[in-house]
């Protein structure tokens, strides 16, 4: 039997393609998956690690990781399951302290991980997702406190602070607020700025205004602060940096935060005495004053 020339050629193209090296490339998930019913979500996005010489024998070392978690988010006040997606690109070198990393991050609907919601993209050693807000850490080096920022899943900056930053949020409710502190050291006359963020518009810094603590007697980290209710309700929970607030569980505006204050302490020698710093909380603002930025003086003197 005499085939058609046309039908001979369609026959060996089909042949090649169904022995296309590509198509051993297909992962076992890929060959067993029903796409009619099931999602399946690849991209080209691969870890990878690069060995450079700087020119001095020195080694340095480009390593790109790529991860995928499922996450649920409520960016917007209404919870959703995500894909996210976080890419980062770690740079070191041998005898060098610290190391140099940028992150990214995609988020992506658990059901159309196709659509691209969010991208977060900073320069930090890490990068943590919480339900309504995100927040990067940077390690320093030679002894550095890490600096911690929060921000909203716009990538706007809500607010930062040396060592950690504590949130004081309310059960059953959205409204919230942060407190972060950040060491002066360039100013003699300021000992440091405590950062109060309600959100990334309502934005308070108020500044510790005293002459240098002696390096002999006092730290020069970040002091110790907290929140606590001044009239001593017993309706203050801890959990590590985040503080419920069950006295203001009934609370619609940020105008309704109230009783509750802020109080830093310097760590010093017994020997130095140290007043600890307080910031009340009135209306919704520190001092209930609307300036933005705000003065307070330290008291110590020696016994």
């Amino acid at each position: 039997m005499r085939y058609p020339l046309f039908l001979i050629l369609f026959l060996l193209l089909l042949a090649g393609c169904l022995s296309h090296p590509d198509n051993e490339n297909i992962s076992e998930p890929e060959k067993q998956l029903d796409t009619t019913t099931n999602v399946f979500f690849k991209d080209p996005a691969e870890s990878f690690l690069v060995i450079r010489y700087d020119g001095d024998s020195t080694k340095c070392y480009d390593v790109q990781s790529v991860d995928y978690k499922i996450v649920q988010l409520a960016p917007k006040g209404q919870w959703s399951s995500y894909v996210a997606k976080q890419i980062s690109l770690t740079k070191t070198c041998d005898g060098q302290e610290g190391q140099r990393r940028s992150i990214t991050v995609e988020l992506r609907p658990i059901d159309h991980p196709d659509q691209l919601f969010f991208t977060l993209q900073h320069d930090a050693d890490e990068l943590l997702l919480e339900h309504d807000h995100y927040r990067t850490v940077t390690y320093g080096c030679c002894d550095a406190e890490p600096v911690h920022k929060i921000y909203d899943y716009d990538s706007d900056l809500i607010t930062e602070g040396n060592e950690k930053i504590l949130i004081g949020a309310i059960p059953n409710n959205t409204l919230k607020f942060y407190v972060g502190y950040t060491p002066m050291y360039e100013d003699s006359t300021t000992l440091g700025t405590l950062h109060v963020a309600f959100n990334d518009q309502a934005r308070y810094d108020i500044r510790v205004r005293a002459e240098p603590l002696p390096p002999d007697l006092c730290s020069q980290y970040t002091p110790e602060v907290i929140l606590f209710a001044p009239r001593g309700r017993d309706t203050l929970e801890v959990f590590g940096d985040e503080y419920q607030l069950w006295h203001l569980e009934q609370i619609e505006s940020l105008d309704q935060f109230r009783d509750i204050s802020i109080r830093i302490r310097y760590t010093c020698d017994p020997l130095y005495e140290i007043k600890p710093v307080i910031i009340p909380i009135q209306n919704g603002l520190p001092f209930g004053k609307d300036s933005t930025v705000q003065d307070v003086h330290l008291f110590h003197m020696l016994k």
